[in-house]
């Protein structure tokens, strides 16, 4: 498995986790961080839980050490490792600016993207919650519109390629793939130069009265069961 994956299986081990009492700050990343325990509004600890993470994954020279989520967006642009909102991609810090920042700071909050789809975001991010973004308390999946305008970017790590991949590693990748290419296509409408024979075919009823096609998914592939069945409406077998 690939670090970006042990990246994600790492963060997703801590969801649930939340600083004890409530409002402190106080949690266990904090305290790896600093080294003591610590308490109190200068501690806010979304960068430290990231930090942490990769702490966990290993592998120096990945992430910065700070708890700080302009640094991590400074350090990206520096290093030319920013990336714009719609290039993110799972294994992805993802940074925000919330309007509910205690600074004027460009970002001030952050978290690991863990899988994308066409709509969303789908990330694990530390001190927060479903009604205070950056300063909710808990580790949590959030589930991020990718058009949402407090997105400023992301810092991607220089992970090292994986020399191998298993033939599971691939069948899954390839899978989900061809998943999202077929959900894709679904989607498509007839190409201009078969909307009319495609509308003809549609309507079309057998002399059993079968229709030969339910008119979805015009663009997509025939298996040869389905050629089978549409040889059989249109009485091709004897």
């Amino acid at each position: 498995m690939g670090q970006v994956q042990d990246l994600i299986k790492i963060a997703e081990s801590y969801v649930g986790i939340k600083e004890n009492p409530p409002n402190s700050n106080n949690v266990v990343f904090n305290t790896a961080y600093y080294r003591k325990n610590v308490v109190g509004d200068n501690y806010p600890w979304c960068a430290v839980f990231v930090w942490y993470c990769f702490q966990a994954l290993g592998v120096d020279g990945l992430f910065p050490r700070t708890a700080s989520c302009q640094t991590i967006l400074d350090a990206a642009k520096m290093l030319k490792q920013a990336v714009a909102p719609p290039e993110i991609r799972a294994g992805d810090v993802i940074l925000y600016k919330f309007k509910t920042t205690r600074n004027n700071n460009a970002a001030n909050h952050v978290g690991i993207v863990i899988d994308t789809d066409d709509n969303y975001f789908y990330t694990v991010e530390g001190n927060t919650s479903v009604s205070s973004d950056d300063d909710g308390g808990a580790v949590m999946k959030r589930k991020r519109l990718r058009t949402m305008p407090e997105i400023v970017g992301a810092y991607r790590p220089k992970y090292k390629e994986d020399e191998e991949m298993t033939q599971d590693e691939f069948n899954v990748m390839f899978e989900k793939a061809f998943a999202t290419y077929n959900q894709k296509i679904a989607k498509q409408p007839p190409h201009d130069w078969a909307k009319d024979t495609w509308a003809r075919v549609c309507a079309y009823d057998t002399s059993k009265g079968q229709k030969l096609f339910d008119g979805t998914n015009p663009q997509g592939d025939a298996s040869r069961e389905q050629l089978a069945a549409l040889f059989e409406r249109l009485g091709l077998l004897k």
